[in-house]
Formats: C-alpha cells, sequence, structure tokens
C-alpha cells in the first residue's frame, strides 16, 4: 500500500503494520489512522474498525460487521455512540468463561451480547514452537486450527481475527485484503502496546524459562504476520474440498440455506444512483 500523508505527517501504513511490539509507532501517526475509517474511535475500546473497507466494500456491507478488543472499560456516552452512532445491534463476546468473570462485560442500552462458551481452557504459548526457523508462521497457524475447530480460547489466539477472516472469506475477499485486514491490528492496538506486551510475556507455557523480549519465539509472538493468516486462509481450501463452504456445512453444521442467507445478509446493499 503506497505511503499516506497529510500536511505534516508522512508515514507508511505497509510498514507500520508490520512492526513489531516493541517498536513505538509515532502517537501523532496513531492519531491520525484511528481517527480515520476503516477505524472508529470509541472511548474505552481499542481496535474498533469495520472489516468493510474500500478493498473489501465491493463484497461485505460498509457499516455492517465491526471487530474490536474488549468492551469491559467503556461508559455511557460511549455505549451511546456504539449504538446510536456505529449502529451496533449485536455484540458476539469470543472471551472464555474466566475473562469474562475476570472482566465483565458492562450491559449495553440497546445492543445485546452473545457470548460464545467454549469447553476448553485457555492454552499458554510455546515458546520452542514460536521460535522455530519460519519466524512462527506454523505455530501460528496451528493456533488458528485450534479456533477453526471449535473457535476455542488459545494464548494470543486471535479469535477476532480468525472469525473477521472466516467471514471475509465466505464473501469472496481475497487473501491479499483478508492479509489487511488482519495487520490492521497492529496499529489498532497500539494504545495498549505496553499491556499486550506484559501479556504476551506471562502467557508462556510453563516449565518453560521466562522469555526475554529478544528471544525468537517472543519476536514471532509479537510480530503481526500476514502470511499467518494468508497460510491459514489458504489451509482451510486445501484442507476442505469445499473451502470455507464445507468447512461451514461439515464443521459447524449449516445448511445451504444458511450460507445463503448469511451472503445475503453481508452483501453491500445496492447503489441508490
Amino acid at each position: 500500500m503506497a505511503s499516506q500523508a497529510n500536511k505534516t505527517l508522512h508515514y507508511n501504513i505497509s510498514k507500520l503494520v508490520r512492526a513489531d511490539l516493541r517498536e513505538q509507532i509515532p502517537p501523532p501517526v496513531v492519531a491520525e489512522i484511528l481517527s480515520s475509517p476503516p477505524f472508529v474511535t470509541i472511548l474505552g475500546a481499542i481496535n474498533v474498525r469495520d472489516i468493510s473497507s474500500t478493498r473489501t466494500a465491493h463484497n461485505i456491507r460498509q457499516g455492517f460487521v465491526y471487530r474490536s478488543g474488549a468492551l469491559t472499560k467503556i461508559t455511557g456516552l460511549a455505549m451511546a455512540k456504539l449504538v446510536e452512532d456505529v449502529g451496533v445491534k449485536t455484540i458476539f463476546d469470543l472471551r472464555n468463561s474466566s475473562e469474562r468473570e475476570n472482566h465483565p462485560s458492562p450491559e449495553i442500552p440497546g445492543a445485546e451480547t452473545i457470548w460464545l462458551a467454549y469447553a476448553a481452557a485457555p492454552q499458554k504459548a510455546d515458546m520452542d514452537a514460536f521460535g522455530k526457523s519460519d519466524g512462527g508462521v506454523s505455530a501460528f497457524v496451528d493456533m488458528y486450527d485450534d479456533v477453526l475447530e471449535v473457535l476455542r480460547p488459545t494464548f494470543k489466539a486471535d479469535r477476532t481475527g480468525v472469525l473477521a477472516a472466516l467471514i471475509l472469506q465466505l464473501v469472496g475477499v481475497d487473501s491479499d485484503s483478508i492479509a489487511h485486514d488482519y495487520l490492521l491490528t497492529r496499529v489498532g492496538t497500539e494504545p495498549a502496546r505496553a499491556s499486550l506486551l506484559g501479556s504476551l510475556q506471562a502467557g508462556v507455557k510453563e516449565g518453560k524459562p521466562d522469555p526475554t523480549l529478544a528471544s525468537p519465539g517472543m519476536l514471532a509472538l509479537m510480530g503481526v504476520k500476514d502470511t499467518a493468516i494468508t497460510t491459514f486462509v489458504d489451509s482451510i481450501e486445501s484442507r476442505f474440498k469445499g473451502g470455507i463452504i464445507d468447512y461451514l456445512k461439515s464443521d459447524l453444521g449449516f445448511t445451504e440455506e444458511d450460507i445463503e442467507e448469511m451472503r445475503v445478509n453481508l452483501a453491500p446493499l445496492p447503489s441508490k444512483d
């Protein structure tokens, strides 16, 4: 993607979204990006954005599906903006029971929250797997496969990212555009970078030495790799004869009618011209 700039700021979004968490993105640049579509500013929440963008608007309706970090810290005015201005009516909470107990979601007037319960406990990250010579790509794909199987939580398994990728894949978005949406998380989570670094170091498999920020496994975990999500998307096509459709039918139990209804609901609205 070409560099973007205004009168005072010059940055290359393609490079920014690939920066690992040790690198601080200049606050003015972050503010500029997060105040522009597809991002939406909701006080108390991070990484709130429309998964329909200029790259995918011909595939998926704009202003219909948003992704975000946890909404546990938003208050009255932010709730009102989320519902009344952004138009969110249903929230799918992908966190496990312990996450919800430790950080309960607020009741948001005008929006229904649906919790997808998990049977499995969160898994810790194996630094040996993330420290392999492929830069941790295979470990990310294995981790995302766990989410694919039962949408269960795994350490740093970007459940929201996986679900967004599946939705975009369903409506025919190409791999590069799916990767672009995935990579935007790096900038979207920059305001919480310090706490994310701490969470990464805390989420290591028991019995393993505490990793330094420079250890190979940590370097892989701190990077947002487009190859991780594109390899994951490609694996769906290779493992299921009918790709995403076969996965939805054989593993999740959706019917042809269900899938067609999803596609109709997600499709862009007809032009008024």
